[in-house]
């Protein structure tokens, strides 16, 4: 937050400051090892991109992401070379551990902004997405395509957590929990648990 990125090599028991990667407003933050890591940001001279360290946050590069309109919200890597980032409407993908990224989703609405904050794979081909308008994107081809595999009214989803291609957890607004076991398929056998 404001600029500043931390590190700790000690389990979090001391954190140092992380500096050279620019100035900006960054909002997401992931390494895929001790090495690979990147921040998605809006550099305030150079626009909407991602900066990425192959050293352990010693040095980054700064890359314009064209296209980008929105700030970085979340990344997932499926390995060391193939991996995401959701971006409020966008989704981006790259196949050379983050030297280039291209669009392969945009959520386009002229009525009201939909966001997405998070973005994970259950394996190479499946990945899911969750919107705050209450969807929920599903790709089955390694993120060429996405589409929208389900909609659940009343809700807006800001995380997303599966286990395996078909059960998975949803949070979002007004404190809902939702859990899927058939991969985000249609609505079955819904009961009330609890308040």
């Amino acid at each position: 937050k404001n600029n500043l990125t931390w590190k700790t090599t000690n389990s979090g028991n001391n954190w140092s400051l992380i500096s050279s990667y620019g100035t900006g407003y960054q909002e997401c933050l992931l390494f895929y090892n001790e090495n690979l890591g990147f921040i998605g940001r809006e550099d305030y001279n150079l626009g909407w991109g991602v900066s990425r360290t192959t050293n352990g946050g010693l040095n980054w590069q700064f890359q314009n992401v064209p296209n980008l309109t929105e700030p970085v919200t979340d990344f997932y890597f499926t390995g060391n070379t193939t991996g995401y980032f959701a971006a409020r409407n966008q989704i981006f993908k790259t196949t050379n551990s983050g030297s280039n990224w291209f669009s392969v989703y945009n959520y386009n609405s002229n009525f009201y902004t939909v966001e997405m904050y998070c973005i994970q794979f259950v394996n190479n081909e499946i990945g899911y997405a969750a919107m705050t308008n209450s969807q929920i994107l599903k790709t089955t081809d390694a993120g060429n395509t996405w589409s929208i595999h389900n909609s659940i009214s009343g809700y807006g989803f800001y995380d997303l957590y599966f286990t395996d291609v078909n059960t998975g957890y949803l949070v979002g607004s007004n404190g809902v929990i939702l859990k899927t076991t058939n991969g985000c398929g249609d609505p079955i056998g819904i009961e009330p648990v609890s308040s």
